[in-house]
């Protein structure tokens, strides 16, 4: 498995969360690994809704980061707070 990143912005608001799942399940559909896209989105709907939940009034956008590496996907959620 080949390193790749991928990184996308979301405003912070309820509709960010399906189209952060759709991003990443574009993602994973370009990098072939397919059968990672469930536990993926699972994770991406938790972690970007933690992002608004907890960090609500406090920034306007939070970053969706992929990350393939060595073997692992990781999922990175960081919201705008300053």
């Amino acid at each position: 498995m080949s390193g790749h990143t991928s990184t996308a912005t979301f405003r912070s608001h309820k509709p960010s969360i399906p189209a952060a799942r759709a991003h990443v399940k574009a993602v994973l559909v370009e990098w072939k690994l397919g059968l990672l896209i469930d536990d993926a989105l699972l994770v991406t709907s938790e972690l970007a809704t933690n992002a608004l939940v907890h960090a609500a009034g406090t920034g306007d956008h939070f970053t969706l980061t992929l990350r393939r590496r060595h073997g692992m996907l990781v999922i990175e959620v960081a919201d705008s707070y300053e």
